[in-house]
């Protein structure tokens, strides 16, 4: 709903503004209107880019907050077993057990 009031917001506002007017509402109320509303959305995705960005970072580690990027929680939180690097031959498609290539109803 805030995305919905402020583009629509500043659309109207866009349609007042006259900088050359000798109206004080065109030329002054309008263009203020825009850069508040204009603001306020881009403060409001500066917050949710940080936020979004802090939740990868308050990662605690066991796997289960699902933002994180890795299976484990953390690279030093993995198991000792497990590598980047696979040493044996199975590719992942061929794990899914379709052997990949996806040919169509065969």
């Amino acid at each position: 709903m805030f995305w919905i009031i402020n583009i629509v917001g500043v659309a109207i506002a866009l349609y007042f503004v006259d900088l050359e007017s000798n109206s004080v509402i065109q030329s002054v109320i309008s263009p203020i209107v825009v850069a508040t509303l204009f603001l306020t959305m881009i403060i409001k995705l500066f917050i949710n880019s940080k936020a979004q960005s802090a939740s990868y970072m308050s990662n605690s580690g066991n796997g289960s907050h699902s933002g994180s990027p890795f299976i484990y929680g953390s690279e030093k939180n993995k198991p000792s077993g497990d590598s980047d690097s696979s040493s044996n031959s199975s590719s992942p498609s061929s794990s899914f057990g379709d052997g990949g290539g996806g040919g169509g109803g065969e």
